[in-house]
């Protein structure tokens, strides 16, 4: 695995800043210095690149689930992370044909809106559409208090 492979996996499966491996990164130049340290760009397209082959495999696994006929519940939390930006969690979970609880980590993401109801059914409206779930197929929502 090349090293850009490995911060791509890192970041991609970490969920963690450039910043948290640049460092490291540059060490590899002095232990190898014909080690190109690769750049912020390079490094995010392979991130993205990362995150979009990820969603795609879970979308997959959830159709798979709901052609199967399982029904997709849902866990949602809106927290402050620890400089203070909101950020909105996601997981889906269902059991397989041998009753294995699976569960499948859809989105944590930024949250700058205010916690109302209408905007928390909104961001949970928009990752059931990504992650291919009909609204009307979802099964529990299962959230913290959530104000109209």
């Amino acid at each position: 695995m090349t090293m850009v492979r490995l911060a791509q996996s890192f970041l991609t499966h970490g969920v963690c800043r450039y910043s948290t491996i640049s460092n490291p990164l540059k060490f590899m130049s002095h232990v190898d210095p014909r080690y190109i340290v690769p750049s912020r760009k390079t490094v995010t397209s392979k991130v993205i690149e990362g995150f979009n082959d990820l969603k795609l495999q879970r979308r997959k696994t959830l159709e798979e689930a709901m052609d199967g006929g399982n029904v997709i519940h849902s866990i949602m939390d809106l927290w402050s992370s620890r400089a203070m930006g909101l950020i909105a969690g996601i997981r889906f979970q269902y059991f397989d044909k041998q009753f294995n609880l699976k569960v499948i980590n859809a989105t944590y993401r930024h949250f700058d809106r205010q916690h109302t109801g209408t905007n928390i059914a909104s961001v949970f409206k928009e990752t059931l559409a990504d992650f291919g779930i009909p609204m009307k197929a979802a099964g529990y929502q299962v959230t913290d208090n959530a104000k109209i």
